[in-house]
């Protein structure tokens, strides 16, 4: 089952405010319907954190820092990018020796959810969910090797902000192993699907109100829009379950072992 393509991150989610999309007064408009415009994404910010055995992190923004870090065998990293040029990423896979396929899939993106294993690593494609009237899946790529983690992303969704990895610290997670800040991202990916089936429950039972009290075109075209959300959300979801059920077979002659037991678990 195909996930859908990356749309635009053009919304983030609301801290408040009323659920779903805003109704229109009885005497106003039909609102007309039209394609979203989409925006061009800058280029943002390259973050590394370098573990070092001692239990010391250093963060660095810069490929050099980053390619100097790596070099040391006894390091472990986690790289993060965000709205990654081609360049950027193309010097990072060389750095990390990525095989190519895996390379063009998070150059290229607009992948569906899957986990491949390829040279030795893991490469996880998952969505997490923003809904604020609309749902936006946001593709995250995610490569685990035995010494680094890599989360390639748009803006709109940062793993370094996650509450339970800002709640622990890095140095947490990368002194245990980069298995388990492995988990930690897609654990919170998760969990942040939970208030976006909430919020879209609560749409629901809005509409429901509104088609007895008040029926219009746009309550219509609502319901059309929420049924869209919940296919999304089937199409998103189902193959991302299979595949972290399946990630508790071990992968790799010399694989993390936290890897697969510990990510079956998020679900």
């Amino acid at each position: 089952m195909m996930a859908p393509k990356q749309p635009s991150p053009s919304k983030a989610p609301a801290s408040g405010g009323s659920v779903g999309a805003t109704r229109p007064s009885v005497d106003a408009p039909e609102p007309s319907v039209g394609a979203p415009t989409e925006p061009v994404e800058a280029e943002g910010p390259l973050r590394a954190f370098i573990w070092t055995p001692d239990g010391r992190v250093a963060e660095v923004d810069d490929l050099r820092a980053l390619e100097q870090g790596y070099a040391d065998p006894t390091t472990r990293l986690w790289i993060d990018v965000e709205s990654a040029s081609v360049t950027t990423l193309t010097a990072i896979a060389g750095c990390l020796d990525l095989h190519v396929l895996t390379a063009e899939d998070i150059i290229e993106r607009n992948q569906r959810a899957k986990i491949e294993y390829i040279d030795g690593t893991m490469h996880l494609v998952l969505f997490a969910l923003i809904y604020d009237g609309e749902l936006v899946p946001v593709e995250l790529d995610i490569v685990l090797g035995p010494r680094f983690l890599l989360t390639s992303h748009p803006p709109a969704w940062r793993p370094v902000d996650a509450e339970n990895i800002r709640r622990s610290g890095v140095a947490h997670f990368l002194d245990v192993g980069t298995d388990h800040l492995l988990w930690a991202v897609v654990d919170r990916t998760v969990d942040g699907y939970f208030p976006v089936f909430d919020r879209i429950g609560d749409e629901i039972d809005e509409l429901q109100d509104d088609v007895l009290s008040r029926p219009s075109r746009w309550v219509v075209e609502r319901l059309f829009q929420v049924r869209r959300d919940l296919l999304t959300i089937r199409h998103t979801v189902s193959p991302e379950t299979r595949g972290l059920r399946s990630a508790d077979q071990p992968w790799q002659p010399t694989h993390r072992a936290g890897a697969h037991r510990l990510l079956p678990r998020c679900l």
